[in-house]
Formats: structure tokens, sequence, C-alpha cells
């Protein structure tokens, strides 16, 4: 009797470890996945690039989003920001991109850009 207490009692230790040790592998693999729409320092030039060169008029940040004053809307290369990953929402001559991290950083660099 005292051998099947033992043995119910490894197995309960054995079961509750295994069970951790699950719930820490699914954890960091939620951590892990990468987010939705970060663009990084690399990828500023290709957004800048698909706004147009010489097209914005003017940038300035709203929470989550973007917002650019565009010269002509038909240099604008879609394709370019679907690649990004990056929602656009077009407005006349203005276009808004939903960001979730990094846009002042964007902000700042488009602003730069257009310094030059």
């Amino acid at each position: 009797m005292n051998i099947l207490n033992n043995m119910n009692l490894y197995y309960g230790i054995g079961g509750a470890v295994l069970l951790v040790l699950i719930l820490i592998i699914v954890f960091v693999v939620i951590k892990r996945k990468p987010k939705g729409n970060i663009v990084n320092f690399e990828n500023y030039e290709k957004v800048f690039n698909a706004l147009g060169e010489n097209n914005i008029t003017s940038v300035e940040k709203q929470q989550d989003r973007i917002r650019l004053i565009l010269k002509d809307v038909k240099l604008v290369d879609a394709k370019a920001l679907n690649d990004l990953k990056i929602p656009a929402f077009l407005k006349g001559n203005e276009i808004k991109l939903l960001f979730r991290e990094n846009s002042n950083e964007l902000v700042k660099y488009i602003k730069a850009k257009l310094k030059e």
C-alpha cells in the first residue's frame, strides 16, 4: 500500500512539472510572436519612397496614425505599403498610415527627409 501511495505522489509531481513546462513553453512562444506592422529603421526609407519622393506636403502624428498631406495621391505605391503590412486610409489628398509602434520615430524621419 505504501508503494502505491509513493507512486501516486510521483505521478502527481511529474504531472505538475509537465504542466508547468508546457505553460512556460506556450508563454515563450506567445511572447516571441511577431507583432503586426512594426516598421524598423531599415524600412523607413521604403515607407518614404512608397509615399512618393517630393510628394509629401506635411506630416503629423495622430495617436496610432501618421497623417500625411500629399501633392498627388497617384504617386503613392500602394503595393509597397501593402508589402510592409501598413494599413493606409486615403481621403482626398490626405493619407493616414496606421501604426502600433515606432510611429514617433517614423514621423521624425520623414520630417528630417522633408528638410533635406
